[in-house]
């Protein structure tokens, strides 16, 4: 049985801003500082969203605060903190096509219909996770295959272990592939079908991600991080697109995990930061 989980930060997110809230029929559950195991049914917020007091069952709740909020017995834990993420990674792989599960061709050609149709427009369709070794005949994807489902705009699907994708017509026009297009050293291509260090003739011509979809996708991962009790994750290789669509969010008051960002590289650092001079 699946148990409900609310992280208290991520509740108070529904309350009101700078007031005093009282969080009462909790199952909550926290570490104290000497290690050991604490358990409590309230909890008291003040205005400035630090918490006040922890409450036993039984123990008189107060009768002065601005907001009270019913966690229904719900489980009531601090806000979880993951050490090592990939934030940006995890929003756009989720408004991605999912593929993952599949069970045969059939299958993810209708995924690829079903997520066409729910994501109008000429832009690239981009999925990830199909697997033939699931699939009753074994038998890897082509070009053919995807243009039943999606012929118009260019569709690419990458293979569970990201080791081999698939592109339809569309997506190999755009990318000026041809018949007599040779595959790199380390690659093969067959049948639209890109293997290894063929897949970068591909990769290369996709449109780089919009400003919009970098929010999106940073949204998207933000629901998920929270709806697990997440609200707080050191994001591992931050990029300068990723830390602007992040500061966007942050300054219009939208972001609402806290981010710790370690940069990609020495440039997005030297870009964000400025170089500290020396002494």
């Amino acid at each position: 049985m699946r148990i409900p989980l609310l992280a208290a930060s991520t509740l108070l997110l529904t309350s009101p801003a700078f007031a005093d809230t009282l969080i009462d029929n909790a199952n909550g559950i926290q570490v104290d500082a000497a290690g050991k195991l604490q358990r409590f049914t309230g909890l008291v917020i003040g205005r400035d969203g630090r918490v006040v007091r922890l409450l036993a069952r039984g123990e008189a709740r107060p009768g002065n605060v601005d907001a009270r909020i019913d966690a229904k017995r719900r489980t009531l834990l601090p806000g979880l903190i993951d050490a090592h993420g990939h934030v940006m990674g995890l929003g756009l792989g989720a408004i991605q096509l999912d593929l993952v599960g599949t069970r045969s061709i059939a299958e993810l050609q209708q995924r690829l219909r079903d997520h066409a149709a729910a994501n109008p427009g000429q832009g690239w369709i981009l999925g990830r996770g199909w697997n033939q070794e699931m699939w009753s005949d074994k038998r890897l994807p082509t070009s053919a295959d995807l243009d039943v489902a999606v012929a118009g705009r260019p569709v690419w699907l990458e293979r569970v272990d990201g080791h081999a994708s698939v592109g339809n017509q569309a997506a190999l026009r755009e990318a000026g592939i041809t018949g007599a297009t040779k595959a790199p050293k380390g690659g093969r291509i067959e049948n639209g079908l890109f293997v290894d260090a063929a897949t970068a003739l591909v990769t290369t011509k996709i449109p780089t991600t919009s400003p919009a979809q970098y929010e999106r996708a940073l949204t998207e991962a933000q629901r998920l991080l929270l709806s697990n009790g997440l609200t707080a994750v050191a994001d591992m290789g931050t990029s300068i697109d990723d830390w602007n669509a992040l500061r966007r969010m942050g300054d219009s008051g939208r972001l609402q995990v806290r981010v710790m960002s370690y940069s990609a590289d020495i440039a997005p650092l030297l870009s964000i930061a400025g170089a500290m001079s020396a002494e």
